[in-house]
C-alpha cells in the first residue's frame, strides 16, 4: 500500500507500534530543513515478529551407562514469536553438539558416546522466520547410567494383626544400580494397595536413604488380603516394579498366657494356661505342649494329642522322678504356630511325704519362745530339692494354730523365735516341710507353757555357821519365770570348784551344811532355782563365803596403859575362844568423849592400841571385839577413860608460922601453870620426899594447909 507518515520531528530513531503481527512493513525516511524537504530514502521492507520464548525444561527419558546414551524431551516454547518455528540447537555443557539442528517437530533427543558416571548439562534454543536463536530453556543435568534394576527377594512378615514388616534384597553392583558410582542409589519405594483390590499408593518413600531395604505397613485390616511391590529410583529415575506380594492379615497368634506347672503324681505334671491375648485374626485351632529335661534342656517333645482350641489344661505322663523339667506351649491358627510362652522350669514328683520331726521348745523369755525341729531326710522331700520350713502357731488361748514362720527359701533354717508373746500362756505349734512342688504333711501338735528360767534368787547371805556346820538362807528370785517354783539347787565349793550339794523343795529357803566340814576351813556356796514349766535351772545367786567356824568370845582383861594430852594406850588379852578360827584383828572403838556413838578408832592385829587425835580432858569410853573370818564377836565391857597427863609441878610453897602455936606451920601455894589437861583434884603435901603430912587429892579447892 501507499506510503503513509508516521513520524515527524528532530530525532534520529522511531518505534512503530499497533501493528499487526506477520505482516511485512515498509518504511523510508526524508529530512527536513528550513528551505524544504529533501528526497525520501530508498523504502526497507520488516516482518513484524519477535524472537520466540524459551523451550519448555527438558525431561530425561531414558539413560544407559552400557551404551553410554541418553535420551530427553521438550516442549515447544509457549511463544513462536509471531511466526512459525523453523528449527531446535542442542546444547551440552554450554556449547553445541556437533552444530545439530533438528526440524521444528522433533520434540525429544538422543546422544551417544558419553562416558558412563559423567555429569552433562543440557539446553535446547529455538528459532522461528527470524532465522535467529531464542534463549536456552532450563538446563537439563543428566547422568550417564542406566535405570535402576528390579529390586528382588520381596517378602512380608506380620509384626502384629494389624501390621507387616516388608523386606527386600539391596540392589548391589553397577548392572543393578545402574552405574559405576553407586553412590547415584536413592532409595527404594513400596506401594500397596487397600486390602481391597484398590489402586495402588505409596506407601513407603524411601528417597535418600538407599541402606533402608525394610518397612513396617501399620493401620492395616484384619481379615483383608494386601498387594504390595518396591522399586528402586537413582538419579536417572525409577526402575521396574518388583515382583508383587500378597500377604493376608491373619498373623501368628501371640503367646499363651500363664503357663503354671503343678504336681500331679510322682511321674506327672498338671500344665495350665491362658489363651494368648491376639489370636491373629482367625480362631485358633490347638495348642502344642513341649517339654525338655535337664542338664541342657535343649531337647524338646512334643506331648501329643494336642489340646484342641478349648482346652486349657493337661496332663503329662511318663516323667523322671525327680528330675527338672522345661515346659513352654504355642497355640497354633491356620496361619501358622505362634510364639512360645514363658519357659517354665518344675521338678518332676511330689509334695514332702512326711512332716519334720523333734519338734520343741528350745528357749524361751518372758515374751518369746524359740521352736526348734530335727531336718527332713532326703528320702522323705517327694523328689524335688528342700525349700524350707513353715511353723504354725495358735495364740495361746487354746485356737487353731496359724503360719507365722514360711522358711521358703532357707532350707537350713531349723528354728524360729515367735515374739510378742503372753507369759504363762500354753502354746501349741506344728510344722511342715516345703519344695518348689508343694508343702508336706505336718508334724503332730506338741504344746509347752511360755516360761524362762527363774532369775536368781535373792539376798543370799550367812545365817550361822560352827565348826560343825554352816547356814545359809536366800530370798525367792524376782522373777519365778512365769511359773510356780519348784526346788532350789544348793552348790558349794570346797576349793575344787562347785558341785551340787543339796536340792531344796519350795518354799523352804534356808540350808543347813554338815556335811564333812573342816573346822576353819573357807567355804563358798551359791544358790540357782527351777519352776516347774523348764527343766532348766536359772541364774545362779551371789556367793556366800563361809568358814566352818564360830564368833570369838569377848576379850579379856581391857585396861589403861598411859595416856596425853590427845591420846590414850589400851591393853588386853585375847578371847578364851576364838571359835575355831584364828583371831586375824581387833576392833577398837570409842565414843567423841561427850558420851555420843561409838565409832571405829583402830583395827589392830595384837593386843594393845595406841589412840591418837583425842580431844584433852574429855572421858572417853573404848570397846574391843575379836574378829576372824567367821567375823566379829562380841565387845567386852565399856572402859572409860580421861585423856590428859600428869599436872606440872605447884608454883614453890610458902611456909609461915601460925601465931599462937609453937608446934604449928602453914603451907600456902599457887595451882600449877600446866594441869595435864585435865581439871585439877587435889593437891598432896609431902615432907622430905617420903612423909606424907597431908592427902588432900580430892579436894582441888585447898590450897593452904597446917601442919
Amino acid at each position: 500500500s501507499t506510503l503513509t507518515q508516521v513520524y515527524r520531528g528532530a530525532a534520529v530513531s522511531f518505534e512503530s507500534t499497533g501493528l499487526a503481527t506477520g505482516r511485512w512493513y515498509s518504511f523510508s525516511v526524508s529530512a527536513r530543513n528550513e528551505a524544504g524537504e529533501g528526497p525520501a530514502s530508498d523504502p526497507v521492507r520488516f516482518l513484524s515478529v519477535s524472537m520466540p520464548s524459551p523451550v519448555g525444561q527438558p525431561i530425561l527419558m531414558t539413560s544407559s551407562c552400557t551404551s553410554g546414551t541418553v535420551t530427553f524431551k521438550w516442549t515447544r516454547p509457549e511463544d513462536d514469536g509471531g511466526c512459525g518455528l523453523r528449527r531446535y540447537r542442542v546444547l551440552v555443557n554450554g556449547g553445541t553438539v556437533g552444530g545439530t539442528e533438528l526440524q521444528a517437530t522433533d520434540l525429544q533427543f538422543r546422544y551417544a558416546g558419553m562416558d558412563c558416571g559423567d555429569t552433562y548439562r543440557w539446553s535446547v534454543q529455538a528459532k522461528n522466520c527470524l532465522e535467529v536463536f531464542g534463549s536456552e530453556s532450563p538446563i537439563l543435568e543428566t547422568y550417564t547410567a542406566s535405570l535402576p534394576a528390579k529390586v528382588t527377594g520381596l517378602n512380608s512378615t506380620h509384626v502384629s494383626s494389624t501390621e507387616l514388616l516388608y523386606s527386600w534384597q539391596p540392589l548391589l553392583g553397577t548392572v543393578e544400580i545402574g552405574s559405576i558410582d553407586h553412590t547415584i542409589l536413592r532409595g527404594y519405594e513400596v506401594w500397596m494397595d487397600d486390602g481391597n483390590g484398590g489402586r495402588y499408593t505409596r506407601a513407603y518413600d524411601g528417597y535418600n536413604k538407599p541402606f533402608e531395604t525394610y518397612f513396617v505397613a501399620t493401620g492395616l485390616v484384619p481379615g483383608r488380603n494386601y498387594r504390595a511391590y518396591v522399586r528402586a529410583v537413582n538419579v536417572v529415575g525409577f526402575g521396574p516394579d518388583s515382583d508383587i506380594v500378597y500377604r493376608s492379615m491373619s498373623v501368628e497368634p501371640s503367646a499363651p498366657r500363664g503357663l503354671k506347672i503343678t504336681s500331679a503324681g510322682p511321674n506327672e505334671v498338671l500344665c495350665n494356661w491362658d489363651p494368648p491375648e491376639d489370636n491373629g485374626g482367625e480362631p485358633l485351632t490347638n495348642y502344642i505342649l513341649e517339654f525338655a529335661p535337664e542338664p541342657l534342656f535343649n531337647t524338646w517333645q512334643q506331648d501329643g494329642p494336642f489340646p484342641d482350641n478349648t482346652e486349657l489344661t493337661k496332663q503329662i505322663f511318663n516323667l523322671v522322678r525327680g528330675t527338672v523339667y522345661q515346659f513352654r506351649i504355642k497355640a497354633v491358627s491356620p496361619a501358622g504356630g505362634g510364639l512360645y510362652s514363658n519357659i517354665v522350669s518344675h521338678v518332676v514328683g511330689t509334695a514332702p511325704t512326711a512332716a519334720p520331726s523333734g519338734l520343741t521348745r528350745a528357749a524361751t523369755t518372758s515374751v518369746s519362745m524359740t521352736w526348734a525341729w530335727s531336718p527332713l531326710p532326703n528320702t522323705d522331700s517327694g523328689g524335688a530339692a528342700l525349700g524350707g520350713y513353715r511353723l504354725y502357731m495358735n495364740t495361746g488361748r487354746d485356737d487353731a494354730t496359724s503360719l507365722v514362720y514360711d522358711g521358703s527359701g532357707r532350707p537350713s533354717t531349723t528354728e524360729f523365735t515367735a515374739t510378742s508373746l503372753v507369759c504363762g500362756r500354753v502354746y501349741k505349734a506344728e510344722v511342715s516341710a516345703v519344695t518348689q512342688i508343694g508343702e508336706g504333711p505336718r508334724s503332730p501338735l506338741v504344746s509347752f507353757k511360755l516360761a524362762h528360767a527363774p532369775s536368781q534368787p535373792r539376798h543370799a547371805r550367812l545365817l550361822a555357821s560352827s565348826t560343825a556346820s554352816i547356814a545359809i538362807a536366800w530370798d525367792i528370785p524376782d522373777s519365778t519365770g512365769c511359773a510356780e517354783l519348784q526346788l532350789y539347787k544348793v552348790e558349794r565349793d570346797s576349793g575344787f570348784g562347785f558341785v551340787a550339794l543339796a536340792n531344796v523343795s519350795t518354799p523352804v529357803q534356808t540350808y543347813t551344811d554338815s556335811s564333812a566340814l573342816s573346822p576353819g576351813f573357807m567355804y563358798i556356796y551359791r544358790i540357782t532355782a527351777l519352776n516347774r514349766a523348764l527343766g532348766a535351772f536359772g541364774s545362779h545367786s551371789d556367793h556366800i563365803t563361809a568358814y566352818a567356824a564360830s564368833l570369838p568370845s569377848i576379850i579379856q582383861n581391857m585396861g589403861y596403859v598411859s595416856s596425853t594430852r590427845t591420846s590414850i594406850t589400851l591393853l588386853w588379852e585375847p578371847p578364851l575362844n576364838t571359835g575355831g578360827a584364828m583371831v586375824d584383828a581387833y576392833r577398837v572403838q570409842a565414843d567423841d568423849g561427850l558420851g555420843g556413838q561409838f565409832a571405829d578408832v583402830a583395827v589392830v592385829t595384837g593386843t594393845y592400841a595406841t589412840i591418837n587425835y583425842l580431844s584433852p580432858g574429855r572421858r572417853y569410853r573404848f570397846r574391843i571385839s575379836a574378829e576372824t573370818v567367821v567375823g566379829s564377836g562380841p565387845f567386852a565391857p565399856v572402859f572409860s577413860q580421861t585423856v590428859a597427863s600428869v599436872p606440872g609441878y605447884p608454883q614453890m610453897p610458902k611456909v609461915e608460922t601460925v601465931p599462937g602455936y609453937r608446934d604449928r606451920i602453914r603451907i600456902s601455894w599457887n595451882e600449877p601453870a600446866d594441869n595435864g589437861g585435865s581439871l585439877t583434884l587435889g593437891y598432896k603435901v609431902t615432907f622430905d620426899d617420903s612423909c606424907d603430912r597431908y592427902d588432900g587429892t580430892s579436894i582441888a579447892a585447898v590450897t593452904s594447909v597446917q601442919i
